[in-house]
């Protein structure tokens, strides 16, 4: 479920961070595949575990920077001990890139089922396991990486008052 920016401004509930912590273990109980000998599948699946490693490095820091920023548990730490603007904007940059780079690859996936089309039976067969592991695995890197754009976007509108990034949220995510 991806939500709304006005559930996101300090939200009710922390139902979206265990909805969030189901998205990163799915991600840690998927295995790449051993490659299938059919280069486009296999160059797909290794950027989706790219992607998917460098999201679950990044997504707890994130969540746990927001947490803390809007002191939304009782054992949070105060606003003082924050993330920096500069921290923020890092992170923000890495996940617009990391998006860019999992938009790309669901483009190139688009044409997967003429790829799929001209395969052998053997090819087909062999490649199965890497398109599995492809489409497990992008829905919850997809969400995942939305919501750490929405949680760093919401700091810094509230850090700067520039909601320029929370601007950019659906111009990103349009393949979402």
């Amino acid at each position: 479920m991806i939500l709304s920016f006005q559930q996101m401004a300090f939200p009710q509930s922390l139902e979206w961070c265990e909805e969030s912590e189901e998205r990163i273990e799915k991600m840690q109980n998927l295995d790449l595949p051993e490659d299938c000998g059919v280069d486009i599948i296999d160059n797909a699946a290794k950027t989706c575990k790219e992607i998917a490693d460098v999201t679950i490095r990044i997504s707890p820091i994130i969540k746990n920077f927001y947490i803390t920023y809007f002191d939304l548990e009782d054992n949070a730490e105060n606003k003082s001990a924050s993330p920096s603007i500069d921290e923020l904007y890092g992170l923000g940059k890495e996940v617009t890139q990391l998006a860019g780079k999992l938009a790309e690859l669901t483009t190139s996936l688009t044409n997967i089922t003429d790829i799929v089309k001209s395969m052998t039976a053997r090819e087909a067969l062999s490649s199965s396991s890497n398109v599995k592991y492809i489409t497990q695995s992008l829905p919850s890197i997809g969400k995942e990486l939305y919501l750490d754009f929405q949680l760093l976007g919401e700091m810094i509108k509230d850090k700067t008052g520039n909601s320029e990034l929370l601007g950019q949220l659906d111009q990103i995510f349009s393949w979402l």
